[in-house]
């Protein structure tokens, strides 16, 4: 696969779970077997000392490259080149000590991860199933080709494409796309929903209102308001309402936003934009569903108004 002309850099890789020990201190970690090649091809980083490279496969070597967080567990810092660490029965040196990484929704959490030679690890710990393998395209207008290489290689295997997957940074954009538009129609849904019943709530509100203040409105067109009077004054009531609880949702967001932001390990900041089409929002709620009722009271009549217990 290297050869080919669109991949820069090709390498297999086996994997394991297993507890990772150093005295008293232990931890599970994804063990991955792989070659030189694995670390430029997911661009991983060290803080200290090498990667494995070809003579450590060559000879077999009981070398490791550690993640920050199993250094961090088993040693209690990351300056470990040297030292061993138990796997599986066997004591493994530390050659290697990667940068803390974000490790994307395709790869597993290399922090918590051990890569050794994949050839010690098909030998002494039995990782003889290779269970995938990266290429490294030599560029973005290339990714088609080495796409290509991947599937001939697969079917020189005689591996048809029904029994193995592949993947590009093409295809896990195309995936989030499609994602997120679904996410974003189903948020849509929920919203509308609630708009629905937040806005038929208002209304059987200010329905209860009118209801109830029959006799004010009765006095109110009897001593000269207009029914346009009476109409703007329900329907700025049933507006005042929706925005009140639009401002209280909005003051809930930036108050829980920055908490479940720190949960998340993220940066959750609203859009002021978002802020405003939501308060907008609200009034045309307000606006929809307080019609209703301010035109039922507008056209109440003044006697039966006042006749009304």
């Amino acid at each position: 696969l290297q050869k080919n002309p669109n991949v820069l850099a090709a390498a297999p890789h086996a994997s394991l779970t297993t507890p990772v020990k150093k005295g008293i201190n232990s931890m599970y970690a994804s063990v991955v077997g792989s070659t030189f090649e694995y670390a430029k091809i997911k661009d991983y980083k060290l803080i200290r000392g090498r990667f494995i490279n070809a003579l450590d496969n060559k000879t077999m070597n009981q070398s490791a490259v550690i993640g920050r967080d199993v250094a961090l567990k088993l040693y209690g810092h990351t300056d470990v080149i040297g030292q061993t660490f138990m796997l599986k029965g066997r004591a493994f040196t530390v050659v290697g000590v990667l940068e803390k990484a974000n490790t994307s929704m395709t790869d597993s959490d290399i922090n918590k991860g051990v890569i050794i030679p994949i050839a010690t690890g098909q030998k002494i710990l039995g990782m003889d199933k290779i269970s995938e393998f990266s290429l490294l395209a030599k560029s973005q207008s290339a990714i088609g080709g080495a796409k290509m290489a991947a599937n001939d290689f697969m079917a020189n295997k005689d591996i048809t494409t029904k029994d193995y997957y592949l993947s590009s940074p093409d295809d896990v954009n195309k995936y989030m796309k499609e994602s997120n538009k679904v996410m974003m129609a189903l948020l849509g849904g929920i919203g509308g929903i609630s708009l629905l019943v937040s806005g038929i709530g208002i209304m059987n509100i200010m329905l209860v209102s009118v209801r109830e203040r029959t006799r004010e409105i009765g006095i109110r067109k009897a001593i000269g308001a207009k029914r346009k009077d009476i109409l703007v004054q329900f329907l700025v009531e049933a507006i005042g309402l929706s925005a009140m609880g639009g401002i209280i949702g909005i003051g809930l967001t930036f108050l829980v936003s920055s908490p479940l932001g720190a949960l998340m390990k993220t940066t959750i900041q609203p859009s002021i934009t978002i802020v405003a089409i939501s308060l907008v929002f609200s009034v045309i709620v307000g606006i929809v569903f307080g019609v209703y009722p301010a035109i039922k009271a507008s056209t109440l009549r003044p006697v039966e108004a006042l006749h009304y217990e």
